[in-house]
């Protein structure tokens, strides 16, 4: 029951973030040209990100794990195992090279949301509850791979085939990614990790 509860109330923070996204992005257009634009998933999930570490008395910048040379390893694994099943279970067309940097940014910021915000309010809630916090990493992508579905649902973006591309693509960088967070509270890596997924 814990982990159905941690899995409904981050489902419900995935929302709330969301809303203040699709509220937040249009308002950064006309600054700086739309340079500002990349940066709207760390802005929109800047204050709840800022609630949920106080509150597990915890920040995402501990440098020192970059010297553990086995995160690193499985960083790198991670990204070419997502991209594996990207091009296994949906081929795609060759991304132009145009706007690269500014999806690979966005692709970094996007981290702040879901493992700043999302997994460490999952590893400290169940923690909290007694339960084993490192089922937060599974939590965490479920809870995305969720988000993802109802957004394709909404907005009618993909294709089954795509969708279910997407999802477990997700699922598996979740994984391995949310692992190296929960080891390290470096938010670089897989600020990184995502960025290299879009190259």
């Amino acid at each position: 029951m814990r982990y159905a509860i941690s899995f409904l109330l981050g489902f419900c923070l995935s929302g709330l973030w969301f809303g203040c996204h699709t509220l937040l992005r249009p308002k950064l257009e006309p600054f700086a040209h739309g340079a500002l634009e990349p940066f709207s998933p760390l802005l929109s999930a800047a204050l709840p990100t800022v609630l949920v570490c106080i509150a597990a008395k915890t920040h995402p910048f501990h440098f020192s794990a970059l010297a553990d040379g086995r995160l690193w390893l499985i960083t790198f694994v991670t990204v070419l195992l997502t991209c594996l099943v990207k091009r296994v279970s949906c081929p795609q067309q060759p991304v132009p090279a145009s706007g690269l940097a500014a999806r690979c940014l966005e692709a970094a910021c996007m981290e702040f949301p879901q493992r700043a915000m999302m997994q460490t309010f999952l590893c400290w809630y169940l923690a909290r509850r007694g339960a084993d916090p490192v089922w937060g990493i599974v939590l965490c992508g479920g809870v995305w791979c969720l988000s993802i579905a109802v957004q394709a649902a909404i907005f009618l973006e993909h294709g089954l085939r795509a969708l279910l591309g997407d999802l477990l693509a997700s699922f598996v960088f979740s994984l391995g990614i949310g692992l190296i967070y929960f080891r390290s509270e470096c938010l670089l890596l897989p600020m990184l990790a995502h960025a290299l997924g879009c190259i």
